[in-house]
């Protein structure tokens, strides 16, 4: 089962190069979450939630979570991507990180829109 916080190795659909991808939201009633991608830091990276060496294990230099890449997907697609061997579980990072990356898709003009009407829909579940 796919939960908030899980981190797993996956490659975007026009690359090759695998990225830590972290879960940010719990599945909703349609088994959908919100992910985003853990990119090495540069100088036109958007820092808004910066990740050091030792925040996660697989990360080994500064990086950042690239709200361009957060993605609305549902937990069978992540499931089934990890079966077939196209995508590596990894251990699950700090809840502090989540909270950080959930804040950071709604506040980044990077952010596609479904991204930012589902935490948005959750946010409001939550509140009730």
């Amino acid at each position: 089962m796919v939960a908030c916080g899980d981190t797993f190795l996956f490659a975007e659909e026009d690359e090759t190069k695998l990225h830590l991808t972290v879960v940010l939201t719990e599945p909703d009633d349609d088994g959908r979450v919100v992910t985003v991608a853990v990119v090495t830091r540069h100088s036109r990276s958007d820092a808004m939630v910066p990740l050091e060496v030792g925040d996660h294990p697989f990360i080994t230099r500064p990086s950042v979570m690239a709200f361009a890449y957060a993605r609305v997907r549902t937990v069978t697609e992540i499931e089934n991507v990890i079966r077939k061997g196209d995508a590596v579980k990894r251990e699950p990072i700090a809840e502090k990180f989540v909270r950080r990356g959930r804040s950071g898709c709604l506040e980044s003009e990077d952010t596609p829109g479904d991204v930012v009407e589902l935490l948005n829909q959750q946010a409001g579940e939550n509140e009730d």
